[in-house]
């Protein structure tokens, strides 16, 4: 099973496999959380690089990057 983020499905770290990894206490929830305030300016960025392909970008991607920017807000 997986939880619903702004940036998608992520599974819940109990349900990884860790045996065979050295990790600290705690890591697999901060690799697995949603910094919402890093994803806004990285979605800016990718904003900033597809804006350059004006007329060409494809209607779905720019969709798709519009819906992202919409569940960060």
């Amino acid at each position: 099973p997986a939880h619903e983020t702004p940036i998608g499905y992520l599974p819940s770290p109990a349900d990884l496999d860790t045996r065979s990894l050295d990790l600290p206490a705690g890591a697999m929830q901060e690799l697995l959380a949603v910094n919402r305030d890093l994803w806004v300016e990285e979605m800016k960025s990718v904003g900033g690089y597809l804006r350059q392909f004006g007329a060409r970008l494809p209607k779905a991607l720019q969709e798709e990057h519009a819906a992202a920017v919409a569940r960060l807000s």
